[in-house]
């Protein structure tokens, strides 16, 4: 009989660990603010379909759609030599976080890794990079909810700036180049560009 309730015990046990387990499908508008003035700005949209893996971690897979002003200084004149002010791109992401909270009103952080892919021509580039983030999230019903949240955005910046003739760098803060008969050149600059990130989003659990 005993061995019969234990039994009983750990089969409710479990049955309520794995109901707890659920996936939850969020939608996120955000916007990048460079943490340098007159430089590079994101903005764009963010899918994340992630799984409850215990009662406080959640690990989740996304992507989204994505816009980059690069560089609000760029001329007419320098945009006619082969530089763009924006770049729309696809990022592939992968995120853990942790809830303090099971249920209610939930503070969270957690970290997530991303790649991003450039989908339109353009002589920059961009590639990997790492958001620290915190947030809350607000229930709305019982499966929906919306957040708020703040994120550190780490992003690779590499900079392919094409100058036929070689010269004519002085709107950018740069001299001394070639005079414009001498052949093209390509100047690549790699960086890691340091954003503040804003989001706002909604979510679905099921």
């Amino acid at each position: 009989m005993r061995s019969k309730f234990l039994f009983l015990l750990l089969f409710v046990i479990s049955a309520n660990g794995f109901a707890q387990k659920k996936f939850t499908l969020s939608l996120s508008g955000y916007y990048d603010v460079h943490n340098r003035a007159l430089s590079d700005d994101f903005y764009g949209i963010d899918v994340v379909c992630s799984y409850r893996l215990f009662s406080h971690w959640k690990v989740g897979i996304g992507t989204g759609l994505g816009n980059v002003d690069w560089d609000k200084r760029v001329t007419e004149a320098q945009k006619a030599k082969g530089m763009r002010n924006n770049l729309l791109f696809l990022p592939v992401e992968a995120q853990i976080r942790f809830d303090l909270l099971k249920d209610g009103i939930t503070p969270y952080v957690g970290i997530k890794g991303t790649y991003c892919f450039t989908l339109t021509r353009h002589n920059n580039d961009l590639g990997g990079g790492c958001k620290p983030f915190i947030g809350i999230e607000i229930p709305v019903g019982s499966s929906f909810s919306v957040h708020l949240q703040y994120a550190y955005n780490l992003q690779k910046l590499t900079r392919n700036i094409y100058q036929p003739g070689g010269g004519g760098m002085t709107g950018y803060g740069w001299s001394g180049y070639p005079p414009a008969s001498y052949p093209p050149v390509t100047i690549i600059m790699g960086s890691t560009g340091e954003f503040n990130e804003f989001a706002l989003g909604a979510a679905f659990s099921f």
